[in-house]
């Protein structure tokens, strides 16, 4: 699996490709994720801090990032989930101590239960 992804992020950085999927091409935001999760998943943290400092460039939230990291928690293990964190802590720090204002983005997560499913499943 992880050669892989190298693969993919090989391609992903060195190619002028549209980024597009059966007619869905993706935005510059969700592209910025795309060597993020790689990167955390490869345990790779010099491309990691790089993927972290070009998404933040590109006005991705600090809370997107979080979010990133925090689903690949079952996919890619808890070292490596909190070594990625930990990077992406630091590297927002060392922003902030160079006077750069990243986007917080959201700091609540955004409820996706609808408060009537017990009733509705309930009845159901």
């Amino acid at each position: 699996m992880g050669n892989i992804l190298r693969q993919i992020h090989y391609t992903f950085r060195h190619s002028n490709c549209n980024w597009s999927y059966d007619g869905f091409a993706f935005k510059p935001l969700q592209r910025a994720i795309i060597p993020i999760a790689i990167s955390t998943a490869l345990v790779d943290m010099p491309r990691l801090v790089l993927a972290i400092e070009q998404g933040l460039d590109q006005q991705l939230p600090i809370s997107t990032a979080k979010e990133v990291m925090v689903h690949l928690h079952a996919y890619v293990g808890f070292p490596r989930n909190v070594n990625a964190l930990n990077t992406l802590l630091t590297v927002v720090k060392r922003r902030r101590d160079q006077g750069i204002q990243d986007c917080e983005g959201d700091s609540e997560p955004t409820e996706t239960i609808n408060p009537d499913s017990l009733r509705i499943g309930t009845a159901n």
